[in-house]
């Protein structure tokens, strides 16, 4: 993916963002510079405030850090994130962000106001070494996709469905299929629950495009 697939601005608006942009500008640091240095159309109403009251979201792709990037340029497999806003917010705009990438990106969620956000690739051993800090939690593709609800209610589909499955198993095993057709009740009611789990949640686990 690159940055250009994404639409911080829809992330700004929906949480009431004043700032949101993806690289700091050639030239500038992450130490000397910051999101007032920027151009105005990054900006809520395009309006660049007096104080130092606002809240942001600002990719560090800075001279200081990995380099500049630019909109064609693919997204960093490692991307800090810096940012000020309630933390009350963080996981929602953690998901909100995450939505607009897929399953090849987590995000590190953090609990404290002292830790960036991380975005990278979703790579077992690197995770595995960034949440070695417990300000963090793991944010993965499938859970900013379904709430909470949602997947408990896929998690008991699946088990009827396994259930349903072990009860055909066992009427194999003790000849109760009707040889003819090798069909049974059963049988039938797991392929119906398969589905109508696809047709419900099949969406969210479909094969990622290349």
């Amino acid at each position: 993916m690159f940055y250009k697939d994404l639409d911080l601005a829809k992330i700004r608006k929906e949480f009431d963002l004043d700032f949101a942009h993806y690289t700091f500008p050639k030239g500038m640091c992450s130490c000397c510079y910051g999101p007032k240095d920027m151009s105005k159309k990054y900006w809520k109403n395009n309006t660049i405030p007096e104080d130092n009251n606002y809240t942001y979201i600002l990719f560090s792709n800075c001279e200081n850090g990995s380099g500049v990037v630019h909109e064609n340029d693919e997204i960093k497999s490692l991307q800090f994130i810096l940012w000020s806003f309630p933390i009350e917010k963080m996981s929602d705009v953690c998901k909100a962000l995450l939505l607009q990438l897929n399953r090849n990106y987590v995000i590190l969620v953090p609990s404290k106001y002292t830790h960036v956000i991380i975005l990278m690739e979703n790579d077992k051993e690197r995770i595995e070494k960034e949440l070695k800090d417990d300000a963090y939690t793991l944010l993965r593709y499938e859970d900013a996709i379904m709430d909470t609800e949602s997947r408990n209610e896929l998690w008991a589909s699946l088990n009827n469905l396994a259930d349903c499955y072990t009860a055909d198993m066992i009427a194999h095993s003790n000849g109760l299929v009707n040889s003819e057709n090798n069909t049974t009740e059963i049988a039938r009611e797991i392929r119906d629950a398969a589905i109508s789990i696809l047709e419900k949640y099949g969406a969210y686990y479909a094969p990622i495009e290349k």
